[in-house]
């Protein structure tokens, strides 16, 4: 019995295999033949063998546990070989794949050995030999090969370079299309504008002068070049100035535009503070050593003295040189003293001859005060305004030139000068030498 069964189970086993290679179906539990098969092994228990057979049910019950065992076993091995013949298959095809791309490979790439090319010479077996590269690195020096060529250096592709180098090209020709617009625009702007105030509209039909006091209103005018009927803005700011500022009198100019016709000039002038001895006249002279006019007549401002100025140097509109602007900043300082102290008309004359003792002259008082270098001038002054006070209708000098903290401010009497002796008188019968002569 048993060696009938494993004979029908083998035959049954591999015709089932060669059927499965023939439908190459993916399970082999939809068989409908194979069940039918084996229906027919499990009827082989209940065959009577001969003679009468007795049928136990325990052992039919083992019998079918036998039959289910059978059953699982069969079905596990067939699925087995089912998955190793899918493997094989796979593998078989891959290496035939792999086959036909090497046989390509090898038709395409050029052969030496073989081949005979023109120029070039066969070099010998054994020579220079280098070892050849595997089937797999030429395949990946190919592919590096065709990635380099779509690749560029920042490791983009080509058409995305050309998509980039097209969106740059547009961004610029966009922006250069956008300052063309706005420089026309402006142009027309511009243009329109020009035309507009080159209109009679704007043609000058009055000048207001203001700040002036020593120059009249004609001569500025003169100076400044402007005349009425001209446009507004044919004359520029600039060249008024420059124009105006030829007079020495005048210190600053500031040039207004009133709309639509007008035109302000807002005049700063200079001041005659102070005067130079010129021969029998006189240089008036402003704060700053500007040399303002030449005049004859005297004005009511103290006469500086002691300047190193040549007289050659010296004209209108001229100025001090270097060595007395730095002494004039003190004058001033002296005057600001004196003015605060309400003493500046009795000062006539100042000496800046000597930097370590500034001089004042006050020819009223018949008096002469010595500065020293005018440091602590507020103290100074005070001792000076009680020292004239005291000393009123006296000629002397006063000193105040020492250091305040040890010396003190003195007043010097001037002692009058002694009356020169009698001439003697003429003898008798002598001529007297300042008598005119008679004629006999």
């Amino acid at each position: 019995m048993k060696s009938k069964k494993n004979q029908e189970l083998n035959f049954l086993y591999f015709e089932d295999k060669s059927d499965q290679k023939k439908q190459k179906k993916k399970s082999p539990r939809g068989d409908k033949s194979k069940k039918e098969k084996l229906k027919n092994i499990d009827q082989l228990d209940t065959i009577d063998v001969g003679g009468d057979a007795h049928i136990d049910p325990k052992n039919i019950n083992e019998k079918s546990k036998k039959k289910k065992r059978k059953k699982e076993e069969l079905d596990y091995i067939g699925e087995e070989t089912y998955e190793i013949d899918r493997k094989e298959k796979k593998n078989k095809q891959k290496k035939k794949s792999n086959q036909q791309q090497n046989q390509q490979e090898n038709k395409n790439t050029f052969n030496f050995d073989n081949e005979i090319v023109i120029g070039v010479t066969k070099i010998q077996a054994g020579t220079n030999k280098k070892k050849e590269p595997s089937k797999n690195s030429k395949t990946g020096n190919r592919k590096n090969a065709s990635n380099k060529n779509k690749k560029g250096a920042g490791g983009k592709s080509a058409p995305y370079r050309n998509r980039k180098k097209k969106s740059k090209k547009k961004k610029k020709q966009k922006l250069s299309f956008i300052l063309i617009k706005w420089t026309i625009l402006l142009g027309a702007l511009v243009t329109a504008i020009v035309f507009f105030m080159m209109s009679p509209l704007f043609d000058i039909t009055g000048v207001e002068v203001i700040g002036n006091e020593k120059i009249s209103k004609e001569t500025i005018l003169s100076l400044s070049g402007i005349s009425l009927g001209d446009n507004l803005y044919q004359n520029k700011k600039e060249t008024i100035q420059k124009n105006m500022k030829q007079e020495a009198y005048i210190e600053s100019v500031e040039v207004k535009r009133i709309l639509p016709d007008k035109i302000q000039l807002q005049i700063k002038e200079r001041k005659a503070t102070f005067l130079l001895e010129y021969a029998s006249s006189y240089f008036y002279m402003s704060n700053q050593g500007y040399m303002l006019e030449v005049s004859s007549q005297m004005l009511e401002a103290p006469i500086i003295k002691g300047y190193t100025t040549p007289i050659e140097e010296l004209e209108v509109g001229g100025r001090l040189n270097k060595e007395d602007l730095t002494r004039l900043e003190i004058v001033l300082k002296i005057v600001e003293a004196i003015d605060s102290n309400g003493i500046t008309a009795k000062v006539n004359r100042i000496d800046i001859s000597d930097k370590q003792n500034y001089t004042l002259y006050m020819e009223e008082e018949k008096k002469v005060v010595y500065l020293g270098d005018a440091s602590h001038l507020s103290s100074r002054m005070l001792y000076i305004k009680v020292a004239l006070e005291d000393t009123k209708g006296l000629e002397g000098e006063i000193f105040a030139n020492g250091d305040l903290e040890k010396e003190k401010v003195f007043f010097r009497e001037r002692q009058p000068e002694p009356d020169p002796p009698p001439e003697p008188e003429p003898a008798v019968g002598e001529p007297d030498p300042n008598q005119e002569p008679r004629w006999r």
